[in-house]
């Protein structure tokens, strides 16, 4: 052991030296590295690792709804409504998805769920048609769609169970929900006709009576939001689409984000002008909701369209 100590105390001394003048001025005490952080700074650590900065934070993406023209940021409610699954068309009362806000401590849920699907099929004495269910699934999954997604559609029957008892006919109203954005295209102004030809083809296929094919095809037609409803269930079904106008303000202005991202090929100009004057529409009626318990989202429903003209106006 001795000849071990005798021959290290020989070796020469080949620990790394800073060049002179490398040293920042603070590097004898004081502000800047001294010696032994720039020693540290060569020193690899164990398993082969280097300290590592922590990294810089990530830019916000280009596409983020806070940089939409006109749209107010609510970076909270953004990150709340993704934590739940990307909801907004409620005010908390109703399960995650683009349509509704999840309570507190609630986990995913499935959108469109092919539970309820089967259910509403035993309504019309049809099988379960899972492969309806898969093609309507695929369909409201598409990219381009940000609010009339399946969470939007799997909010809308979870409102009309709201009101269900005062429905003539629940399983057409439920059905045509499930229909009423199956074709969805923000160029086009056939979607609503688009898809109440696919769901008249389907129950024509499955036997469905004439009349009840017919008066799905008008409840799918009176959401493109342009004349006055004929029957009781066209009035509530309008106002279960028309829900997300009356939701708490965070959760609107989120709404209006996502409505801008599917129209995000319309430059800003042309995009503020046009959603203005949709908005105005709706806030010249007498009356937007016809019946109850909707009618407690008047005045919210009020509030939000006036500010958000006044945001695209200004």
């Amino acid at each position: 052991m001795s000849a071990i100590r005798a021959h290290l105390a020989s070796l020469p001394d080949v620990t790394p030296r800073p060049e002179p003048g490398s040293l920042s001025p603070g590097a004898a005490g004081g502000e800047g590295w001294g010696e032994g952080e720039a020693l540290r700074s060569t020193i690899r650590m164990p398993c082969g690792l280097r300290k590592r900065r922590p990294p810089a934070a990530l830019p916000r993406p280009l596409h983020s709804p806070a940089r939409l023209p006109g749209m107010t940021d609510r970076a909270g409610t953004r990150r709340a409504a993704n934590r739940r699954g990307g909801s907004m068309d409620t005010d908390g009362t109703t399960p995650p998805g683009v349509d509704g806000l999840a309570g507190a401590g609630s986990g995913p849920r499935e959108a469109m769920p092919r539970a309820r699907w089967f259910s509403l099929m035993r309504t019309w004495d049809l099988p379960p048609c899972e492969e309806a269910w898969r093609a309507l699934v695929s369909a409201y999954g598409q990219k381009h769609r940000h609010y009339h997604t399946g969470t939007h559609v799997d909010a809308c029957p979870r409102r009309l169970d709201a009101c269900v008892e005062a429905l003539d006919r629940p399983r057409e109203v439920e059905l045509a929900l499930w229909f009423h954005d199956a074709v969805y295209d923000p160029l086009s102004s056939k979607n609503e006709q688009k898809s109440a030809r696919w769901v008249q083809d389907f129950l024509a296929r499955h036997g469905a009576p004439e009349e009840a094919i017919a008066r799905v095809v008008e409840l799918i037609m009176v959401t493109r939001h342009e004349a006055p409803t004929c029957t009781n269930d066209q009035s509530f079904l309008v106002d279960i689409d028309l829900s997300i106008l009356g939701a708490r303000p965070a959760v609107y202005d989120f709404f209006e984000q996502a409505i801008r991202r599917e129209y995000r090929h319309v430059p800003a100009v042309l995009y503020r002008a046009g959603r203005a004057r949709r908005l105005e529409q709706f806030l010249a009626r007498p009356r937007i909701y016809a019946n109850r318990p909707f009618r407690l989202r008047e005045r919210q429903a009020r509030a939000n369209l006036a500010r958000a003209v006044a945001q695209l106006r200004s």
